[in-house]
């Protein structure tokens, strides 16, 4: 996989906050739904901030809403929060929350 991509994940405070404790998940995690959770997760591209496509449509197949009001951009609700990482490979966008399962 050598294309670029966006990837949105929480941040380890949204998952402190929402009550996991992340090293346990990490280590107890099954592959199989940690392959659906980051095709979830990830799109094509490296998208800035201001051109993500509403909907925005995963490498899973899955589109989410996006919204962006001025103050605060959201994927599926979930706000984006920090500044964006940039890597050679593509961008990482932090999210305020873990998504409900």
């Amino acid at each position: 996989m050598t294309e670029p991509y966006t990837l949105f994940a929480p941040t380890n405070d949204a998952f402190a906050e929402a009550g996991y404790d992340i090293d346990a998940v990490i280590a107890d995690v099954d592959p199989t739904l940690l392959f659906q959770v980051l095709t979830d997760a990830a799109a094509l591209g490296r998208l800035e901030l201001g051109d993500l496509p509403d909907p925005i449509e995963m490498l899973s197949g899955n589109s989410f809403a996006v919204t962006n009001d001025a103050t605060t951009v959201t994927i599926d609700g979930l706000p984006i929060v920090g500044a964006p990482i940039r890597a050679a490979n593509g961008i990482i966008y932090g999210l305020g929350a873990p998504a409900p399962r």
